[in-house]
């Protein structure tokens, strides 16, 4: 990819100097007018005593003089006229320490114009500046854009959960899945290739039902339909958008059961450039003498905003871990198979989980008014060092670490977008994109993994052609000004791969030549997807009841290719109803209500169909998922720190697939996943916080999933769901900061950040989960074979988590432990013989950050 990469630098950095170059200076206030109407005259003159007055730092009477234009003028003035008044009303009440008012005059200037930055204040501080970046953070992360249309979350059709930037640090989560971990409807399931998710009482092998986009980019791979969100950086997170339920009718298949947008940071925000450090290691700091004992992880973050539309972004990550490690002599389960499973039982050694090679992540980020630059290259070395579901060696000698399982994945980006009609309307966007993957992917399967008694390899590539274009506006109807959101698109992307499977044979890696392995004659390597799709939002009582109907009608070149017009599988229709109760400008209580229909399809993973490895058969005759989903979700906000969420769901799967043996095939009988999730949230921050002071956030929530099969005329529980039927989830953070007040007559009063320091802690409750193994553990620890499968429970897990961080100016410094208490517990394994493997142990970091930005 350097033949890509490598020249857009150069452009970049050439652009970059040019306008650097050629940036010039605001006019002052009197050379602002010149070109102001006659009507307008009165107004200047006041404007230009006020003006004089902060000059000379009469900032009472120049702000009661701005108070008394921005009342009885501003409304008749043109809009150069009202921007000068709500400048100065703005560095006049920041000057006076009003935060109030400055955040009011705030709120009108972005009103009139949305692209409102600091650009738009003359002479301005660098204390000013930073508060005004503040509020334009907040004001973005009021909308989200995983729909498309970026719109207050408040109106979104569907169950969304937002975490920004600022909630990522008081959680301390490393990754995303850590932090998917704690968000309701979400459970970690063990896999023995990788680490994964179930949604909603829904599990599967890999990854293959949750869509990940990074700005709004997909970056799923065709094998597997996988995205790893354990090896996906959090470092240059804006913010996260979160979608509880199918996404099918915006995004297609692969956002089956949910879908998680990243929105990068970007050069257009705040000035960055800082470096951090995470130091640790697994249980007590105890380590093998081998290469992978240490957990680290280092990342740079640097930024620059050339000027209001323009900047860029660049975040690199280098990280590694060893892994908690399991003793096997001190374990009450030994998690090993008895000697008819090819070799004697092991119950000495150590395990690693969660044990990760070195790896990288890097970001880069080019935006210029509308057009956005987005490349991404990232890998992940994701070693299993005796996963606990299969024997594969007695020792822990280098030489046989070297022969553990592992998996080699590497992904890289670049998307590039453009809205065509930013210069014609505000009101209208036609946003295209176009981008170019690469994949490439390297499992090692080692002799006896499996049963088997040779090694073998999965080795090759993926590359992925994108091109979208999203057409959606926001019109006015009808004498009531009844608002109609349109969204109407285009996408398409063809898919090219090249895959191997390999085995040993006196040490050499060779062509498989199994039938169903992946280049047999006659497999295409290319496959192809489009998709057309539309949705209106439409205000039936004006901000209070909204109304949704969207569909998107799927080409996929294998399973949707029209010779039937099926329901789900060539199209997805969803429909959504929004309430929300007036507010009450005395009360701060409101509530809202969401009914959401979605349907979804989901066409068979790629190595589900076609195979090709070892103890595992693909099934070419496999079809689509299709899912009917139904929510009904509340939302009660008691006041601007309190509110509480409940959502219910009803999700009806046709032809789920199932893992049967070294095989997937679909369900003869429905499925359906009923369950709900609550949360609840307190937020305390003080009107001064500004000032300093102490600020609290606690959370709690709850989910609750019962899978159940359809019988002849009802359904019933499904005792093998393989899924957790209770999870709970706290968190608390609590932090003290004070601040240094500065004030020079030639600055406005401002407030430096001089110390912080806050505790935060997580906890996780996963209550029992049904399994059908016919392994059971005896008292001994050791599992013994039964004489046929039996319905087991994994007993429950509770996980504990705590961050302190203390920050000194520009110094930060903090410790992190994960599973403070050491506590062992299981996740239910979909590919486990024993139909169970061990969670993460616990997990000491050193944290060290520096910020080098003046």
């Amino acid at each position: 990819m350097n033949f890509i990469f490598r020249p857009l630098f150069y452009v970049l950095i050439i652009k970059i100097s040019i306008s650097i170059t050629f940036s010039q200076v605001l006019p002052s206030f009197n050379s602002s007018f010149s070109n102001q109407s006659e009507s307008d005259s009165l107004v200047i003159v006041q404007i230009q005593k006020v003006g004089f007055l902060y000059t000379n730092n009469e900032f009472e009477k120049g702000l009661e003089l701005t108070q008394d234009l921005f009342q009885n003028s501003y409304l008749e003035s043109s809009i150069k006229v009202k921007e000068s008044i709500l400048e100065l009303g703005i560095k006049l009440s920041f000057a006076l320490d009003y935060r109030e008012i400055t955040l009011s005059y705030f709120e009108s200037f972005y009103l009139l114009n949305p692209k409102f930055s600091p650009t738009y204040i003359n002479q301005i501080t660098p204390q000013l500046e930073s508060f005004i970046y503040d509020f334009i953070q907040t004001k973005s992360k009021n909308s989200i854009f995983v729909n498309k249309i970026p719109r207050n979350i408040e109106y979104v059709p569907s169950t969304v959960i937002v975490y920004t930037d600022e909630d990522i640090r008081r959680l301390g989560s490393r990754d995303l899945l850590d932090l998917l971990r704690l968000t309701p409807g979400f459970a970690e399931i063990g896999d023995n290739n990788e680490r994964t998710l179930g949604t909603r009482g829904s599990t599967g092998t890999s990854l293959q039902d949750v869509l990940i986009l990074i700005n709004g980019h997909r970056i799923t791979d065709n094998l597997t339909s996988s995205s790893g969100p354990d090896w996906l950086s959090l470092d240059y997170v804006d913010q996260i958008e979160i979608v509880r339920g199918p996404g099918s009718a915006i995004h297609g298949g692969s956002a089956f059961s949910g879908v998680v947008n990243i929105i990068t940071k970007t050069g257009a925000d705040l000035e960055i450039n800082k470096v951090s450090a995470k130091i640790g290691n697994g249980n007590n700091f105890e380590s093998i003498s081998d290469d992978f004992s240490q957990a680290y992880k280092f990342n740079y973050q640097y930024s620059r905003r050339i000027s209001n539309y323009e900047g860029f972004y660049l975040s690199a990550t280098y990280n590694q871990s060893g892994g908690s490690s399991v003793n096997y002599e001190d374990s009450e389960y030994k998690i090993v198979l008895p000697e008819e499973n090819i070799r004697a039982a092991d119950t000495t050694g150590n395990e690693y989980i969660n044990r990760y090679g070195p790896g990288y992540n890097f970001l880069f980020n080019y935006n210029h008014k509308s057009f956005r630059l987005t490349a991404n290259a990232q890998s992940n070395n994701y070693y299993l060092a005796r996963p606990g579901s299969f024997n594969l060696w007695q020792t822990d000698d280098k030489d046989s670490l070297s022969h553990q399982r592992r998996r080699i994945d590497k992904r890289e980006f670049i998307q590039l977008e453009k809205d065509l009609l930013q210069n014609v309307s505000r009101k209208s966007s036609l946003l295209m994109k176009t981008s170019i993957d690469h994949f490439q992917k390297d499992f090692f399967i080692p002799a006896r993994s499996f049963g088997i008694e040779s090694s073998s390899r999965l080795m090759g590539d993926e590359y992925r052609a994108t091109l979208s274009v999203d057409f959606s506006s926001a019109s006015l109807l009808g004498e009531k000004g009844l608002q109609n959101h349109v969204l109407v698109g285009l996408e398409t992307y063809v898919t090219a791969w090249n895959y191997s499977f390999l085995t040993e044979n006196a040490g050499v890696f060779l062509d498989s030549a199994r039938i169903d392995q992946f280049s047999s004659p006659g497999d295409s390597r290319t496959e192809t997807n489009a998709s057309l799709y539309a949705q209106t939002e439409q205000d039936i009582i004006k901000d209070r009841l909204v109304s949704t109907v969207g569909v998107r009608f799927n080409y996929q070149s294998e399973f949707s290719t029209f010779e039937k017009f099926e329901f789900g599988k060539n199209f997805s229709p969803r429909f959504a109803l929004i309430y929300l109760s007036k507010k009450d400008p005395s009360k701060e209580y409101r509530n809202s209500v969401k009914f959401i229909y979605n349907s979804a399809f989901m066409p068979p993973p790629f190595l589900y169909r076609k195979g090709g490895i070892t103890g595992f058969v693909g099934s070419r005759v496999l079809k689509p998922i299709t899912l009917h989903s139904f929510e009904l979700g509340s939302s009660f906000f008691f006041n601007s720190s309190l509110n509480f969420n409940l959502q219910t769901y009803v999700n009806q799967i046709n032809d789920y697939i199932r893992r049967q043996d070294d095989k997937y095939v679909n369900s003869m009988t429905a499925i359906r996943m009923m369950g709900f999730e609550a949360e609840l949230t307190y937020k305390r921050i003080p009107e001064n916080d500004y000032k300093g002071g102490f600020n609290y956030h606690l959370f709690s929530n709850y989910s609750n999933s019962n899978p159940q099969t359809a019988s002849e005329d009802s359904y019933e529980e499904d005792q093998t769901s393989q899924y957790p039927k209770h999870i709970m989830n706290f968190g608390s953070y609590v932090s003290f900061k004070k601040n240094t007040q500065i004030q020079n007559k030639n600055e406005l009063n401002s407030n430096l950040e001089d110390f912080l320091v806050s505790l935060s802690t997580t906890a996780q409750f996963t209550g029992y989960t049904n399994v059908q193994s016919e392994y059971s553990i005896a008292n001994d620890g050791h599992l013994v074979k039964e004489s046929e499968k039996l319905l087991q429970s994994l007993p429950t897990g509770f996980i504990l988590n705590a961050h302190l961080n203390i920050m000194i100016r520009r110094l930060n410094l903090g410790i992190s432990v994960f599973n403070l208490l050491n506590k062992e517990y299981f996740l239910s394994s979909l590919t486990s013989p024993i139909r169970r493997q061990r969670g993460e142990g616990r997990m000491f970091y050193l944290n060290l950050g520096y910020n080098l930005a003046k």
